[in-house]
């Protein structure tokens, strides 16, 4: 740790060396990576005791879909309660800081000194990351009960409740070039500096989720065409997905399972068979296809999200499972969907939830928003040793990117596109979800 009464001279000096365009050395960006870190305005000392794996969030009891039911709420009438999941938030973005401090330092011993700024500034975007979201945290709670549901208090209503909901769920950190990729309608995701991600040649995809919309698999296909991807759904069945896509097996891998938590509270009657974590999905591609990691996971999962995810970032999971995994395309659902979602209990886990991406070293850099639907909203989430890795990628490959930016013209571009039974399906879906 740099000694304090040192710490001020010593970021004067690389002040002055990055102000002068002068090389900084691996001992110096150590240091400052060290200070940062320090400095954190996140408690390093709180106690981790309210996790999405061992904290049912779901009423007991539940009819039909159990998240289109009112959380459990713990919080309303405890300030004990709100004071532990704060704590418990703490805790699991300082240990996501400590990831990111070890990351850090080991790329700056391995990059070249040229790269070093670049490192540098991309580390700070990354401890900023954590840092707002943790003080958007702590003013939400501030506020209040009151600021998300609470119609008649008039200094919470110029803009909605639902503003208030969901402005706290937006992008924390920045990537250099962002492109959304897919047809001009709903269901197409951004992608954070996809020039370095494809330039990997990224193989194995995963798709959690669904039900007649196949727009994500398309859209792949289009653009990694030597892609192989594993589809997840157990409301599905094999035959009904052959008939809507036509994919052969050795390029596309449909499994009639949904994802999970280790709690399974959200499993509904007559489908526990169907459900299993991704743990076990993981292990049942790699024995059956050779598949142990994806490179991209897409996650559709109607609020199953909580479960699945607080299984795989419980402590270390995460190095295994999400091994090579660098970017995470999440719906977000909040808990209660449009009738009960508008709630402080709803509110709170879902900031639980995005504090548990964090915990890994996931950031949310872009949202797309159903303005059709307060339920949920696309995020995508980024592992933050790739960025680390892509931003410096962008600044030193730049003269190898030559040629044009090029676009690709999907069928659901075109004027005559005709909505054939796939594509019918899903609008009655998501029709009769909003009535």
């Amino acid at each position: 740790m740099l000694p304090n009464m040192i710490l001020p001279m010593f970021l004067s000096l690389v002040t002055v060396d990055f102000a002068r365009g002068e090389k900084v050395d691996v001992t110096m960006a150590s240091w400052l990576v060290e200070s940062w870190f320090q400095n954190s305005a996140i408690p390093n000392d709180t106690l981790l005791t309210i996790t999405l794996q061992n904290t049912p969030i779901y009423q007991k009891g539940w009819q039909g879909s159990f998240a289109h039911n009112p959380p459990s709420d713990p919080f309303s009438r405890s300030h004990e309660a709100v004071s532990n999941l704060q704590d418990s938030i703490a805790a699991l973005l300082h240990r996501g800081e400590k990831r990111l401090r070890e990351n850090s330092l080991q790329l700056i011993k391995k990059v070249d000194p040229a790269d070093l700024p670049v490192l540098l500034s991309a580390t700070r975007a990354v401890f900023a990351s954590f840092q707002a979201f943790w003080n958007q945290v702590c003013t939400s709670i501030q506020y209040g009960q009151e600021h998300v549901e609470k119609e008649n208090v008039q200094r919470y209503m110029e803009y909605g409740l639902e503003t208030n909901f969901w402005i706290k769920f937006r992008p924390y950190l920045q990537c250099r070039s962002t492109r959304r990729i897919g047809p001009e309608i709903g269901g197409a995701k951004s992608w954070c500096n996809s020039e370095y991600f494809q330039s990997a040649t990224p193989q194995h995809f995963f798709s959690g989720g669904s039900g007649y919309d196949y727009v994500y698999e398309s859209i792949i296909y289009t653009w990694v065409p030597n892609a192989r991807i594993v589809t997840a759904d157990c409301f599905m069945n094999q035959e009904e997905v052959a008939r809507s896509t036509g994919w052969k097996e050795e390029k596309f891998i449909f499994k009639e399972n949904c994802l999970t938590g280790d709690l399974r509270g959200d499993v509904p009657k007559g489908f526990d068979n169907k459900f299993v974590t991704f743990s076990q999905l993981l292990d049942d591609c790699k024995e059956n296809y050779g598949i142990d990691s994806f490179n991209a996971i897409k996650v559709n999962i109607e609020a199953s999200e909580y479960g699945m995810f607080g299984h795989i970032f419980h402590k270390n999971r995460s190095e295994t499972l999400l091994k090579g995994t660098s970017h995470i395309h999440l719906e977000h659902h909040r808990m209660g969907m449009q009738r009960f979602g508008k709630s402080w209990a709803s509110l709170l886990w879902s900031e639980l939830l995005w504090a548990t991406f964090m915990s890994g070293g996931f950031h949310p850099v872009s949202t797309e928003k159903w303005h059709d639907s307060t339920a949920c909203q696309d995020v995508e989430f980024v592992n933050q040793t790739w960025y680390l890795e892509a931003e410096m990628s962008a600044v030193r490959d730049i003269m190898e990117y030559s040629g044009p930016i090029s676009f690709v013209r999907y069928s659901e571009d075109i004027a005559q596109f005709e909505c054939g039974e796939e594509c019918q399906g899903f609008a009655a879906t998501v029709s009769k979800s909003k009535k």
